[in-house]
């Protein structure tokens, strides 16, 4: 599905030596309508423009091994609000995707992911950053900060509606749907069903909007009622508590759970 054409304020930016791949990248991204500048190193990049324009920099592991450390620290330093990153073909080593969500990456795969995937991640953010106009009939609104995630499903489940829960992170977004007031699907960056569900459980400082919307066609995913929904977030947030003692530092984690990146503590 292509995107819809706008005024130009999103773009996604490549960093990668590898020919054969940004080519590939390029080409898929500009099939799907995405405005795209692609790099073979970092020199012409920074610093990150202080503007407005939304981007996503595409970064190959490999291509930054060729860098010099300080600069590619710069690189993620000089981000704003508007700038995301995802690193891509990182070695299967838990520890370098770490250090790349502690700089601030937005997701990171390691090789085990395909360029097509990586490729259709890009595509999921570009619709997402260029979303929808929003509904002027918000339902319910709020921090999870000061309502539990598990609340917060039975407060909508009591009221037996049709609509989407939208959560909000800085660097993140995901959607649950609901139908007669119980989940049928969820999605974050390209992970759906069941994990995504239990991925937007953990965001306890998101911001969320329940808005109506027709879910009566939508293809359900999940099957789970909202008592069994329940049970499974207590036991994967019980798993997290554990894991946070075990690392250096607690802010991993954190930064992980936030993009959705369960599979490398196996939590999932």
């Amino acid at each position: 599905m292509k995107a819809n054409a706008m005024i130009q304020t999103t773009t996604v930016v490549i960093l990668d030596r590898d020919l054969h791949q940004s080519e590939f990248l390029v080409q898929f991204l500009k099939e799907h309508d995405i405005p795209v500048q692609n790099s073979t190193v970092l020199e012409p990049l920074l610093p990150v423009p202080d503007d407005e324009m939304k981007r996503l920099y595409l970064l190959d592991y490999h291509t930054m091994t060729f860098e010099e450390r300080d600069a590619v620290i710069r690189l993620f330093k000089s981000f704003n609000q508007h700038s995301h990153a995802i690193v891509f073909n990182v070695p299967s080593d838990a520890s370098k995707r770490i250090v790349f969500y502690e700089l601030g990456a937005f997701r990171v795969f390691d090789k085990s992911v395909n360029i097509v995937d990586v490729a259709e991640n890009v595509a999921w953010w570009y619709q997402l950053v260029n979303a929808r106009p929003e509904s002027p009939n918000v339902l319910m609104q709020g921090q999870l900060a000061k309502m539990d995630f598990i609340n917060l499903l039975w407060a909508i489940a009591k009221h037996q509606v049709n609509g989407i829960l939208e959560l909000s992170m800085k660097r993140n977004h995901g959607e649950i749907y609901f139908k007669d007031g119980q989940v049928i699907h969820a999605q974050v960056l390209t992970h759906q069903g069941l994990e995504a569900l239990l991925h937007l459980s953990l965001w306890e400082n998101a911001f969320f909007q329940f808005k109506p919307f027709d879910t009566r066609k939508l293809k359900a995913t999940i099957q789970n009622t909202i008592l069994a929904i329940s049970i499974q977030v207590v036991e994967l947030r019980l798993k997290l508590f554990h894991l946070q003692n075990q690392f250096q530092s607690e802010m991993s984690v954190v930064q992980l759970v936030n993009a959705g990146d369960l599979p490398l503590y196996n939590l999932n």
